[in-house]
């Protein structure tokens, strides 16, 4: 039987209507574009039992929500299951080829390495997807009405035809983009004259990106403003509003509007943001309103942000400061009102910058308008949202046993009501209302209850007046905050608050060359560097911290900066004031729990037995014997002894714990960065910053003797989650961590130092004292300058 494609469209419409509940709950998340929901409720164990067209979509959703590693195991079972099984959609109605599996698969790994930004093996998997397109790709019908193949022929190389264009541009290889570029415009052309509207839509959002991405913004705009569908088109989409409405309602969760609105979201906002770019202000703004004022947008928190934010920097662009703060602080509303974090495939909708850039503008706004106070403000939720997003898969946290049961009970709610909350309940807005109000209440009961465990769940904005009172008479707090080339300083005393511009170009570059000229080079080569990071970070805010003990809260690439080393033309840092670190202001807000009253001297783990020579450290061996030999009390584990398991169990004991060994580090998965020690009993020797948050410590100060341990993780301008933050919440008041392998002899001198210093001194002068005496004896502050200290004094 040959039909025409418009006929065929209205007979699939029919058939979805007909065959509406025999979608499954995985696919109707999918239409709904609810990632996080599915992400949230797949466990890996239900690969190999799930419809394999349902895990094509769970794999999917992962991508979505960049969850890589989550993906790659879904993704392996995918894989291995496509070799033996039928690949069918859910209605058992089309299957798909061999060719058309193979592209599948590739143009899956083709956006995974496009969001990583591996450019080379994003194209490498495009290329074969697009080989395979060559065969004979297709879906299979196992009715008569589509007996031609071209369904799945007609969308085959767009994924992968749009992955290549882009991963071409950002790598800046201009002379294979003439190819490609004019045969993604030719599938525009064919989509148009075939009536294949949707995949016309899908076609024209990669060329829209890729225009967008190289600021050609009048063919951004011509193709996202574009409609190619014909009066048969706007029949159908009327006949489908008027009699699919109930049906889509079973079929998918939500209205038909809805399905739309979530559909043509991507264009629209293409189109608005391209139309801002082109002068075309008053178009923009109309679009961007038109959005907000559509109640359905309450359903999709990733669009509603960026369609908040979007409007906010319109607003800024046309000098409506007030418009721009309102959308702002709604934007972060919205992102704050999860704990799973909201992200989106931002390639596909040219939204560069995510979360971090709408906290960055706000931060900006509020200091041009000179409110200080709540620009700080800010700036630490910037910060409390990147360690929420970091832990966002945890479902529980160790508490001490007295709050344990019903810290836990209202967390289980909380997760309980969050997820609810990730699906779309337009079937019942007051339902949905009534979810927020509780889930509301709870986390100001678990706020109430636990506060420090509060603010790994969620942000919770910390005045700048508590903080405040945190502070010592003699003491000043240096916050900074950075995003791009904006750059601010925050100075903070008891009693005021005042905030610098500084500049923010080529910070992240110039921090490298300081620790490669200290690391590497010989003799005064770092001296210009150190002076002129003093200059540019500490110079123009001198006046403002001029006491002898500074509180620094670093932000993205400061992280890495040895604070000690900075040379004012005189002399280093460390000679002329006392500091120390924090992850966040807000951390020191619990600081002083506890006090280790009772708990025995110290615990120290040096150069445990990782089964390899190459690992083996003599040095820190010698140095654990020398430090535990002068404090009365104290117990030592070396090699075999010195267990990831023994530690564990023995940890919260000890007053002061010492580890010596060497760490692990991966950037793009940092909560299983670790401490080696060794295997036995049950664990494998990597001690986890996840496995830190399920410790209770009742420790004075952590010691981390070993390669590069106070490194973590610095993206997107997030501030670091490693080991010392793990620390902390374990229940460390205080962690001195090193930045990079330094020498056994330097580091034995200095920690005796240190410790002997330690019966005198606080934590903050103790270290000074060291490394100012290291420094006599081991001139290079490659030597002396590594080791920080993070948490209280």
């Amino acid at each position: 039987m040959n039909l025409s494609n418009w006929s065929k469209n209205l007979i699939l419409v029919i058939l979805s209507i007909v065959m509406a509940g025999c979608v499954s709950k995985i696919n109707r998340q999918t239409m709904q574009g609810e990632f996080n929901a599915i992400t949230e409720e797949e466990a890996k164990a239900t690969y190999a039992t799930t419809a394999i067209w349902d895990l094509y979509e769970i794999c999917d959703a992962f991508l979505s929500v960049e969850k890589y590693s989550q993906f790659d195991d879904c993704f392996d079972v995918l894989e291995r299951r496509s070799q033996n099984e039928i690949f069918e959609n859910p209605l058992g109605t089309l299957y798909y080829n061999k060719d058309m599996v193979d592209i599948t698969l590739h143009e899956l790994q083709a956006e995974k390495y496009l969001g990583l930004g591996d450019f080379a093996q994003a194209i490498d998997h495009a290329d074969m997807a697009l080989a395979a397109y060559d065969r004979d790709p297709g879906m299979v019908s196992t009715n008569f009405l589509i007996s031609d193949n071209d369904y799945g022929a007609h969308r085959a190389d767009i994924t992968a035809l749009g992955v290549k264009l882009m991963a071409l541009s950002m790598s800046e290889q201009n002379a294979q983009i003439a190819e490609i570029e004019p045969r993604l415009r030719q599938r525009v052309e064919s989509f148009v004259k075939g009536n294949v509207a949707y995949y016309d839509i899908q076609a024209r959002r990669w060329l829209s990106q890729y225009y967008y991405r190289i600021e050609d913004y009048e063919r951004a705009y011509e193709f996202a403003a574009r409609d190619d569908r014909n009066p048969l088109d706007f029949l159908l989409d009327g006949y489908i509003a008027i009699v699919s409405a109930p049906a889509g309602l079973v079929m998918t969760g939500m209205l038909i509007t809805e399905f739309q609105f979530a559909h043509n979201f991507p264009m629209e906002i293409l189109q608005y943001r391209a139309a801002s770019k082109t002068g075309r202000l008053e178009e923009a703004r109309k679009g961007f309103d038109k959005l907000l004022a559509d109640d359905v947008i309450d359903n999709f928190a990733q669009l509603h942000v960026i369609v908040l934010h979007d409007r906010a920097q319109l607003a800024m662009t046309e000098g409506d400061m007030n418009v721009a703060y309102d959308n702002l602080s709604k934007a972060i509303d919205v992102l704050e009102s999860q704990r799973s974090a909201l992200q989106t495939e931002n390639y596909k909708l040219g939204f560069v910058g995510g979360k971090e850039q709408i906290y960055a503008d706000m931060v900006g706004l509020l200091v041009d308008q000179n409110r200080v106070a709540e620009a700080f403000e800010y700036a630490e939720r910037a910060k409390a949202r990147a360690l929420v997003d970091q832990l966002a898969e945890r479902s529980s946290f160790k508490r001490p046993k007295a709050t344990a049961a019903s810290t836990n009970d209202v967390l289980r709610k909380v997760q309980q009501l969050e997820m609810e909350s990730l699906q779309v309940a337009s079937a019942s807005g007051t339902g949905t209302q009534n979810r927020k109000l509780q889930l509301k209440a709870l986390k100001t009961e678990l706020r109430d209850q636990d506060a420090e465990l509060s603010s790994l769940i969620s942000v919770d904005a910390i005045k700048l007046s508590d903080i405040q009172l945190k502070l010592s008479p003699n003491e000043a707090l240096l916050e900074y905050y950075q995003s791009g080339d904006a750059f601010f300083a925050f100075a903070i005393t008891r009693n005021s608050i005042q905030v610098v511009d500084l500049n923010g170009k080529g910070l992240t570059e110039d921090i490298h060359a300081f620790r490669h000229a200290i690391q590497e080079e010989e003799g005064d080569a770092y001296l210009p560097k150190a002076q002129s990071l003093y200059q540019r970070l500490i110079t123009p805010v001198i006046a403002q911290v001029d006491m002898p003990n500074v509180t620094i809260v670093p932000h993205g690439p400061l992280h890495y900066l040895p604070w000690a080393a900075l040379h004012d033309g005189n002399g280093f840092l460390i000679e002329s004031r006392s500091f120390r670190l924090l992850p966040s202001a807000s951390v020191l807000m619990y600081l002083d729990k506890g006090n280790a009253k009772g708990a025995r001297a110290l615990l120290a783990l040096g150069n445990p037995d990782l089964g390899n020579p190459d690992y083996d450290l003599p040095g820190a061996e010698i140095e654990t014997k020398e430090i535990t030999r002068k404090w009365p009390g104290s117990r030592v584990l070396l090699r075999e002894f010195a267990t990831e398991a023994v530690f564990k169990e023995a940890a919260p004991a000890f007053q002061y714990l010492h580890l010596a060994s060497h760490g692990e580090f991966d950037a793009e998965n940092p909560l299983t960065s670790g401490m080696k020690l060794a295997a036995g009993n049950g664990e494998d020797g990597l001690l986890t910053v996840d496995e830190l948050y399920d410790l209770n410590l009742d420790a004075e100060l952590v010691t981390l003797s070993a390669c590069e341990t106070g490194l973590g993780e610095v993206a997107n301008g997030d501030d670091v989650i490693g080991l010392t933050r793990g620390f902390l919440y374990a229940g460390a008041r205080s962690i001195n961590a090193s930045l990079w392998p330094v020498s056994d002899e330097a580091t034995a001198y200095l920690m005796e130092q240190f410790y002997d210093n330690l019966k005198r001194d606080n934590k903050a002068e103790a270290l000074r004292k060291a490394q100012r005496a290291t420094a006599k004896r081991f001139n290079h502050p490659r030597f002396w300058a590594a080791f920080q200290l993070t948490g209280k004094v």
